[in-house]
C-alpha cells in the first residue's frame, strides 16, 4: 500500500500534535515538576520535548494544507489556461497600448517637441530619425 505525500504530511503532522498533547497531559498526570529547588525539574525536559514535537507537527500540518491549496490553484490556473489560449481583452489592450504609443511618438516628431534639444524625447529619437551625411556605420 502506497501514501501519497499529502496524505502522509497530514497524517504525520496531526500525529505530531497528539503526540505532543498526550506527552505534555503524562508530564501532568505524573506529577513531575518544570522547576524544583530553582534548578530544572524532572518535568522540564519533557514539558520542553511536548511542546517542540506539538509546534513541530503544526508546521508540517500548515506545510501540508498550504501544498494542498496550492496545487488546487495550480491546477484551476491550468485549466483556465488550456481553456482560454487566447483572451480577447489581452488582445485589444495590447493593440490599444501599441496604438497608443504609436500615436504618441507620431504626435511628438509632428509638434517637433522630438527636435528640442536636452528634452527626454531627443534622447529617444536619436537613432530613429534618417541618418546624417557624415556619419556611417558598419
Amino acid at each position: 500500500m502506497k501514501i501519497k505525500a499529502k496524505t502522509g504530511d497530514l497524517a504525520l503532522g496531526i500525529f505530531s500534535i497528539l503526540g505532543g498533547i498526550i506527552i505534555l497531559i503524562l508530564t501532568k498526570v505524573q506529577g513531575l515538576q518544570l522547576i524544583k529547588g530553582g534548578q530544572m525539574g524532572p518535568g522540564f525536559f519533557p514539558t520542553i520535548c511536548g511542546i517542540a514535537i506539538a509546534i513541530c507537527g503544526a508546521m508540517v500540518l500548515l506545510e501540508a494544507a498550504r501544498r494542498i491549496a496550492r496545487a488546487k490553484t495550480a491546477q484551476a490556473e491550468k485549466e483556465e489556461l488550456e481553456t482560454n489560449i487566447l483572451n480577447l481583452t489581452e488582445l485589444k489592450n495590447l493593440l490599444l497600448f501599441y496604438a497608443a504609443g504609436d500615436w504618441g511618438t507620431a504626435a511628438l516628431r509632428l509638434s517637433g517637441a522630438a527636435d528640442l534639444p536636452g528634452t527626454e524625447c531627443d534622447r529617444l529619437f536619436e537613432n530613429m530619425g534618417p541618418r546624417k551625411s557624415g556619419s556611417s556605420r558598419s
